[in-house]
């Protein structure tokens, strides 16, 4: 007749798949980026087009915070055109229940806006506290800081809703 609660319970799967993207960047002493990848992967997409995005992390140590990501399409001329600030997997693994070694591959869907203008974009991850105030400390493959605290991952190429995409040739603005 009586209720209990149990504690958090993590089942965790089996060895993820390897990113098609591999990268080694560093939030600190937390956890690494191991890489990402891109499904349509290239580096043109259509306005109207959704882009999934799965980022593959392994921690160093337990994680304490329980951390926002961030996944942001943007164009330093051109905005903010897509954005997902989550916790990992929807909330379904956040970072504080993440266990040291542990490889977490995260998956987030982008949309491009149908009314989004042609352009480069440059598609940027990190984390954030849940008060939003401080993004993450992060390091790139060479050990720099990325700049605003956001890793970029990729330029993606947008093309009008109806063009075919094109992949951008050296030279295209």
């Amino acid at each position: 007749g009586e209720d209990h609660r149990l504690p958090w319970l993590k089942i965790m799967a089996g060895a993820p798949a390897t990113p098609r993207h591999p990268l080694a960047a560093r939030f600190g002493e937390r956890f690494a980026l191991l890489g990402y990848t891109l499904e349509p992967d290239g580096t043109a997409l259509q306005a109207g087009q959704a882009l999934t995005v799965s980022l593959y992390f392994q921690t160093q140590a337990p994680v304490a915070e329980d951390l926002i990501r961030f996944v942001h399409l943007y164009g330093p001329e051109l905005g903010l055109i897509a954005q997902a600030d989550t916790r990992p997997a929807g909330g379904r693994n956040p970072t504080w229940a993440w266990q040291a070694g542990e490889v977490v591959v995260d998956e987030v869907v982008l949309v491009v806006p149908p009314e989004a203008a042609a352009g480069r974009y440059a598609l940027l991850a990190g984390f954030y506290e849940p008060d939003g105030v401080l993004r993450l400390y992060v390091e790139d493959e060479t050990g720099e800081a990325a700049p605003d605290r956001a890793l970029v991952l990729s330029e993606l190429w947008i093309t009008p809703s109806g063009d075919a995409p094109v992949e951008p040739q050296p030279g295209m603005p």
